[in-house]
């Protein structure tokens, strides 16, 4: 099992754009060591992540899980692993990123930043992300990481906001998801950049599921790509198999920065399932790791208000209100189902507990 673990694992990591897993290890600015122990149908391993360049231990994370299945119990194990290694060598690289003297090239560190900004709810921060990677596409106009993240910028509006994204910011960003799967066709996070364009902007949910497979071909450990279809899945009215995917990925890694939009989608899923109780337990979660989120207040919000707790509803209401003043719900971007009942009942909770025609 150890064996085919760490084949998993390699096939992973080399897989996702943006890392580079190299043969000598010698060369490399990380070093990944491992193991795994079976006793009867369990399983435990462990992972450590050394920094070469300080020849620190900076991580470390067990995984324990059932082998009642070997090859689902592999391809969970290496799941895990790989999503564990590469976001926690993300904060490394946006800290070595910042220092003066890097001997990294501008291009990488430069959308190194911009990358690691892009896991943050912050509206500013999006825009500092769209900024330096225009640096970069002015530099290299035929980099595609750079115009995919140039596409998934664009749309802040609606992953950390509640309005519908401006028709420039959504036509720039459907134009550079284009642009990046054009340049490099085998990007997994180009495709995951072109699904969200077609999800939150363009509506075409059979579209953004299409992408959202591809990205999973090309790399079928990619969290991210998986949630979004997880999402896409759930508008389309399989909430069960978009609940599993998105619970998979938030399972995957505790420590996963965006691990509060899946729990959303969570929600979403079990909003659509009229599990209100449900629905509003993991709005919650997702408000306890970044609180005061637009788009997660209008969750919880709407969950609590059809689950009858209306207390908090309408505090969480307030609390919206407080972060967006003059919000309606003429104003809301619309969730994308496909069932347009599911939206009515959404903002019918939200119109109950006193957020504004």
């Amino acid at each position: 099992m150890a064996a085919a673990v760490t084949d998993a694992v390699r096939s992973a990591l080399s897989n996702q754009t943006g890392l580079t897993l190299m043969t000598d290890p010698a060369r490399a600015d990380y070093l990944v060591k491992g193991s795994i122990r079976a006793i009867g149908r369990r399983y435990r391993a462990t992972v450590q992540l050394f920094d070469q360049r300080s020849s620190e231990q900076f991580a470390s994370e067990r995984f324990e899980g059932a082998i009642d299945d070997v090859f689902e119990a592999e391809d969970e194990l290496a799941f895990r692993i790989s999503t564990a290694v590469r976001f926690a060598i993300y904060p490394r690289d946006f800290e070595y990123a910042g220092r003066e003297g890097s001997d990294r090239n501008i291009t990488e560190t430069t959308l190194t930043k911009a990358g690691y900004l892009l896991l943050n709810e912050s509206p500013a921060d999006w825009r500092t992300a769209l900024e330096l990677v225009d640096s970069v596409i002015d530099r290299e106009p035929t980099n595609s990481m750079a115009f995919a993240i140039k596409a998934v910028a664009h749309l802040v509006e609606v992953l950390s906001g509640v309005r519908p994204v401006p028709p420039q910011d959504g036509e720039a960003a459907s134009a550079a998801a284009r642009r990046a799967v054009g340049l490099n066709e085998h990007s997994d996070f180009a495709h995951h950049a072109r699904a969200m364009v077609h999800l939150f902007y363009k509506r075409d949910l059979d579209a953004a599921k299409r992408e959202c497979e591809r990205a999973l071909e090309l790399n079928p450990y990619y969290p991210f790509a998986m949630a979004v279809l997880g999402l896409t899945l759930i508008c389309q009215d399989d909430a069960e198999e978009g609940i599993r995917l998105c619970t998979k990925v938030v399972e995957a890694n505790p420590r996963l920065p965006t691990n509060r939009r899946f729990m959303r989608s969570i929600a979403y899923g079990h909003f659509v399932q009229a599990r209100y109780v449900d629905a509003m337990h993991w709005a919650q979660r997702s408000d306890q790791l970044a609180e005061n989120v637009p788009p997660t207040l209008l969750a919880l919000a709407t969950a609590a208000s059809h689950a009858g707790e209306h207390e908090l509803a309408t505090s969480t209401v307030d609390r919206l209100l407080a972060v967006e003043p003059g919000l309606t719900i003429a104003a809301l971007w619309r969730l994308p189902f496909r069932n347009e009942t599911h939206w009515l009942r959404f903002v019918d909770g939200l119109r109950k507990v006193g957020l504004p025609e």
